[in-house]
């Protein structure tokens, strides 16, 4: 914070005015988070924010500035960074972001040229780099997205670019109170999906869809398009902070909940061993940049987890992939291929097996046919 205003010859005249937009908008900040411990008063968490918003606007500052210091030269700040800003716990108001920005922007600007993040779309880009849940993160921040009601924290921000409802092969499926309740049970049980391997092998096909959507899952003509997912060591904790707020914040619906849960148990569903992982990762799917390469299955089984799911909102997707896998002579020409056509040797030895075979078969006829002859 100390750095932050430090940059302008009127740091203290900065500072009271970033202190009087916290107290103009002290109800509004109480307001953008559900339940606040009684043991703090406004005041306090406006306090917070105002150091922790601060904080912030300076890591970014940092960031995109290559004259000075970047923290991303710095492992250990930069990962902590990309952790810590997926938990719930530590969301900041999108509105109070901007409003601070604006503010210390302004005298930034006087002093030197303006940075790259002096403005909130362009802020927002560089905290979409930063927790990443796609390879490309969004270049762009539709207006749409920043207006403060519908996305009034990071997660929000996370969750309007990657897990927009609208474009996706999915069914909004009229579902019994019966079957509401069988489908809380997220064991692999409850869904017919088998693992990316498993679905090779019968078939189907793997395709890298366009697009950072990550609910737009596509099934048609034996193609399964899936969109991007990058995995990094920070992953399992932005996807279970996910889950987990999208069933406490007020302005998420339970729709947009479920579709969400829905997509991480085709994901657990999918990648169950290293060889589907090392399967999506050659078609594009699944961009490993974890420390340690071999434990993808291992997230999607953590995350799995904390899915509290009332509507499976892939059924239908699940559905007609099964049956395109369960159609036998596909079945069998699929298992011919992988067992005799893939290797060079092993497509030789089949062509000499045939070979042989057309030989014995030819001097059987013969044999026959000279015997016969001679009976006559």
């Amino acid at each position: 914070m100390f750095r932050l205003l430090s940059t302008t010859e009127h740091g203290k005249e900065i500072l009271s005015e970033c202190k009087a937009f916290v107290t103009e908008h002290l109800e509004k900040i109480h307001n953008c988070y559900n339940t606040i411990d009684g043991s703090f008063s406004k005041e306090e968490v406006g306090r917070i924010v105002l150091v922790d918003v601060c904080f912030l606007l300076e890591f970014f500052r940092r960031l995109v500035n290559s004259t000075e210091d970047c923290p991303k030269n710095d492992n250990m700040i930069f990962w902590s960074m990309r952790r810590d800003a997926a938990l719930v716990e530590n969301q900041l108001p999108l509105f109070a972001i901007k409003g601070l920005l604006d503010v210390t922007s302004q005298a930034q600007a006087q002093a030197q040229a303006q940075d790259d993040n002096s403005n909130m779309k362009n802020m927002c880009v560089n905290m979409m780099r930063l927790v990443r849940l796609t390879p490309d993160p969004p270049s762009q921040i539709p207006e749409d997205i920043l207006t403060t009601d519908n996305c009034p924290h990071l997660l929000d921000l996370v969750r309007c670019c990657h897990l927009r409802i609208g474009t996706s092969n999915d069914d909004d499926v009229d579902v019994t109170e019966e079957d509401r309740f069988s489908l809380l049970d997220s064991s692999p049980r409850s869904i017919q999906l088998r693992s990316a391997t498993q679905l090779s092998a019968a078939g189907v096909s793997f395709r890298k869809a366009e697009g950072v959507n990550l609910l737009a899952l596509d099934f048609s003509d034996g193609v399964f398009r899936i969109p991007a997912l990058v995995l990094h060591d920070s992953t399992e904790t932005l996807m279970i902070n996910l889950l987990a707020y999208g069933h406490l914040a007020c302005n998420v619906t339970p729709d947009e909940a479920d579709f969400f849960s829905s997509y991480v148990m085709v994901m657990m569903h999918l990648v169950q061993t290293r060889k589907d992982l090392a399967l999506l990762e050659r078609k594009g799917i699944i961009v490993n940049e974890m420390s340690s390469r071999a434990d993808g299955p291992t997230i999607f089984r953590n995350v799995n987890k904390e899915v509290f799911l009332s509507v499976f909102k892939f059924k239908n997707l699940c559905d007609q992939i099964d049956a395109f896998a369960n159609f036998s002579l596909r079945r069998y020409k699929m298992s011919f291929i992988t067992s005799y056509l893939k290797s060079p040797w092993t497509v030789i030895s089949l062509i000499a097996a045939g070979f042989l075979l057309c030989l014995t078969i030819i001097q059987t006829f013969y044999s026959i046919y000279s015997w016969h002859k001679k009976k006559t």
